[in-house]
């Protein structure tokens, strides 16, 4: 990736450079031969895919926590659940214990109460 100089900034892609802002700075880097069709059917990414489907269940379920915890929150928090709720996920645990679990990991690790 290199910063982009001058005056003129511009987001998009020309030719094989796309050009992006991101975190307060202009950035460009060659334009990536990887596209959503290929993702999708080369087995290649079948483990990506199968991720994706766990981070797609888990977080609903850390939503459903975090909305009910008091105290402070952090946006921290709500990752750390997501992590939880997709750990939870992949040793097969049942959703209903799942939100349990996750309560139970909240209130131990940062004190929050139902």
């Amino acid at each position: 990736m290199a910063k982009q100089k001058g005056n003129l900034k511009i987001t998009g892609t020309m030719g094989d450079v796309t050009y992006y802002y991101c975190r307060g700075h202009y950035w460009a880097r060659k334009k990536s031969s990887l596209d959503a069709a290929r993702i999708k059917e080369d087995p290649a990414f079948a483990g990506l895919l199968k991720e994706a489907g766990v981070l797609q269940q888990a977080s609903p379920l850390a939503s459903a926590v975090y909305r009910q915890l008091t105290g402070k929150k952090k946006r921290q928090h709500y990752f750390q659940l997501t992590g939880q709720a997709q750990r939870l996920l992949r040793e097969g645990v049942a959703v209903s214990r799942i939100n349990e679990l996750l309560f139970e990991y909240a209130a131990k690790e940062w004190g929050f109460i139902k």
